[in-house]
């Protein structure tokens, strides 16, 4: 289990509390996920490997920092 966001990018979730109690969801597993997950996603986000979904868009710096 894990949660995706912006800032957090891929964050594994180890424990989860319901009506007072807490639960180990957390395993070596789900820590290979997240942590491929995390890769392939900060891959795409710095250019190391090619955006096949079209999430990155070319920023043009001048413009940018006219606003």
């Amino acid at each position: 289990m894990f949660c995706i966001g912006t800032a957090a990018v891929v964050a594994p979730i180890g424990r989860i509390g319901f009506r007072g109690r807490d639960f180990e969801v957390s395993g070596a597993r789900s820590a290979t996920v997240t942590r491929r997950l995390y890769e392939a996603l900060t891959d795409i986000q710095y250019g190391r490997v090619p955006d096949p979904y079209g999430w990155s868009v070319p920023l043009d710096v001048e413009v940018a920092t006219a606003v």
